[in-house]
């Protein structure tokens, strides 16, 4: 039974999807996701009817070398923007995006653009255009053209068109403007954005593209069925249009595009935990598809088979496939091999796979941390099988500046006491001993140090470590009655609330590091229990969800301001004619503060009932921690008692 059990954790922490939670205050935080990017449309929707913009879009055709530093545009003689580059926006440029380089409400008539850009230090170009600007939104397009000659670093020329009354290269600059803001602005609610345009327009050829962008951006949003429902109509419209119409280009492409949905589709399957429709769909998938997706994929695949105890289908599909692999993927694919073969009973196989994992391999601190967490694993597999010498190879390969030191380390200990190498035992024990005591591992150090004292007849040092041991676990139990105490007073929920909720990693490693307040004191203990895990990102979700919702309630008040503003700058005899809009205006500004202010009162539901269960499993898990802890006392107290008799007959 210990074998499956460590095996299933193996088989879990190679996972791709995370944890499927199942509390409905998840799933409500799923619906209230969706409503505030609906919301976020809806605002998007409102100031773009109601402002009616001037947009300038810049693209780029320039070649290879161009090395574009700033973009400067006046309107009539007057700076309107100036933008310098980052390496980020550089390169999104070249691959192709299109940056909204200015968005904004300009006065009815007659103007004139100039436009132009520096590169280097002493290189500009640029060109003019003139413009009459009506009541409705105009875009125009800003280009940076390569020259006729052939020389490599020849400057770009400045092109400037206006596309109010051509559809398709709208639709074009409008999603390579979607690529441009995934590549610069990963933090922008995409989505939405997305959302809003396509509410007042079809983006033709680009549309199941841009839908494709939509799903993966709900993927990492945990919206799987969301995702899901979207990527079906991306494959259904594929279908229904049939590979015989337009070049062969455009089948390829549509071929490439219907591979690329199947992958995301499984994805949200698995994260949706139906491991059949996973394998179903990603069986349909076949060329052409991009490497990366490709190597992906393949591990997903061989993961849901083994989910399904499928192994020996697992070993076969991952030697088909083993010369499709690149990045991490290459390692991901090897241990899951590697477990799939200690499944088959081929155990000796699958552990040689693992020893000859070699350093090129860890890539990054991704991989280097899932071959410590691995290695552990199978450390305490082969300890449990009564095998220390075999055990501890693999746990002495666990680094010591990793999360899965101290397991490995007291692992270690334990395989040396089995082969009654005590002398060698106490080494990686009293490297534990000068680690954080709120670690069972390192508590249970100060137990098997003077243990192994004892064994090598060192009763002297022995009764030293005993009594340090006590006075440890003294001190520890005082500080986590503490804890217990703040926690069941509320403290948690306070402490909780000061930490910044913007980004999800910087928010969990600043949870992590807090252990200033009493209740935050085993919060990174806590942590490593799932469904405290699970509750905890709920908590950042729903705290997040209630700040955005603050903050469309002010973006609304910004708007309605700004209407009036432009109405009083820029025509007053219009902003007299268009008193009716201007009221309706102000009627639809109303109506959206009502539902972010609806909203709001949801998010805070959401983040009381969460606090509720977050606090009563910090407590049950503090209540199990505070037994074991009290129990190390008694054992210590009694082995320093016995250990006294010892030496005083």
């Amino acid at each position: 039974m210990q074998f499956f059990l460590l095996i299933s954790g193996l088989l879990f922490i190679l996972s791709v999807a995370g944890v499927n939670a199942k509390q409905a205050h998840h799933q409500a935080l799923q619906v209230l996701k969706q409503q505030s990017l609906s919301l976020e449309r809806d605002i998007l929707l409102f100031h773009e009817k109601a402002q009616k913009p001037l947009n300038l879009y810049l693209t780029q055709h320039a070649n290879h070398y161009f090395d574009l530093n700033i973009m400067t545009v006046l309107l009539d003689g007057k700076l309107l923007v100036r933008h310098i580059y980052k390496t980020q926006e550089k390169m999104a440029l070249k691959k192709g995006g299109a940056q909204l380089l200015f968005k904004g409400a300009i006065a009815e008539g007659k103007h004139k653009l100039t436009v132009f850009y520096r590169s280097g230090k002493a290189y500009q170009a640029g060109n003019e255009y003139q413009i009459n600007k009506i009541n409705s939104v105009s875009t125009i397009e800003i280009t940076l053209i390569k020259g006729q000659l052939k020389e490599p670093f020849q400057q770009p020329t400045v092109a400037i068109k206006s596309l109010d009354k051509s559809t398709r290269e709208i639709d074009s600059v409008i999603y390579r403007h979607f690529t441009y803001l995934k590549e610069t602005n990963p933090g922008i609610d995409l989505i939405s954005h997305i959302m809003k345009v396509q509410t007042l327009q079809s983006l033709g050829e680009f549309e199941l593209a841009t839908q494709l962008i939509k799903a993966k951006l709900y993927l990492a949003k945990g919206l799987s069925l969301k995702a899901s429902e979207v990527l079906k109509k991306i494959i259904g419209v594929l279908d229904d249009s049939g590979s015989a119409s337009g070049s062969a280009l455009d089948s390829l492409k549509k071929k490439t595009l219907k591979n690329e949905a199947r992958f995301y589709l499984g994805k949200s399957y698995y994260d949706l935990d139906e491991p059949e429709k996973t394998i179903d769909v990603l069986s349909q998938i076949n060329f052409p598809i991009r490497k990366d997706i490709q190597a992906e994929m393949q591990h997903l695949y061989s993961l849901t088979l083994m989910s399904l105890g499928e192994y020996k289908a697992a070993v076969e599909y991952l030697r088909e496939h083993k010369k499709n692999r690149i990045g991490n993927w290459d390692l991901y694919s090897q241990l899951n091999l590697s477990i799939a073969l200690i499944q088959t009973g081929k155990a000796n196989e699958g552990l040689n796979l693992i020893a000859n994992i070699g350093e090129a391999q860890l890539i990054n601190e991704e991989s280097k941390t899932l071959y410590d967490e691995v290695n552990q694993s199978l450390g305490y597999l082969l300890l449990n099988q009564n095998k220390p010498d075999q055990a501890r190879k693999y746990l002495e390969k666990v680094s010591l500046n990793g999360p899965y030191s101290n397991l490995a380390l007291l692992g270690a200990g334990w395989a040396s006491s089995r082969l009654a190498e005590y002398n060698q035992a106490v080494i990686p024990w009293l490297a534990l001993q000068k680690k954080d005591m709120r670690d069972m591992s390192v508590q249970e150090s100060m137990l098997t140090v003077p243990y192994a004292f004892e064994k090598m007849d060192l009763f002297k040092k022995a009764n030293n470590y005993y009594q340090k041991a006590v006075n440890a676990f003294e001190k520890e139990l005082m500080g986590l009655i503490d804890s217990i105490s703040m926690i069941t007073q509320g403290q948690l929920t306070n402490d909780l609330k000061y930490f910044d909720v913007t980004s999800e990693n910087d928010w969990l490693i600043s949870v992590e590091n807090a252990s200033d307040s009493k209740s935050l004191r085993y919060i990174k203990q806590l942590i490593s229990d799932k469904q405290f895990f699970n509750l905890i990102q709920d908590f950042r979700e729903a705290k997040y969800l209630k700040n955005d919702f603050n903050q469309k309630i002010k973006k609304i008040i910004e708007i309605k301001a700004d209407l009036l503003e432009i109405a009083d700058r820029y025509n007053q005899k219009a902003a007299k004619k268009n008193r009716k809009q201007n009221y309706l205006n102000q009627q639809t500004a109303e109506k959206l503060m009502t539902e972010s202010g609806r909203l709001k009162l949801r998010a805070q539901k959401n983040i009381d009932k969460i606090m509720a269960n977050l606090q009563s499993r910090a407590l049950y898990l503090l209540a199990i921690r505070k037994a074991k802890l009290g129990n190390y006392l008694v054992q210590s107290r009694v082995a320093l008692a016995q250990n006294y008799d010892r030496l005083n007959p």
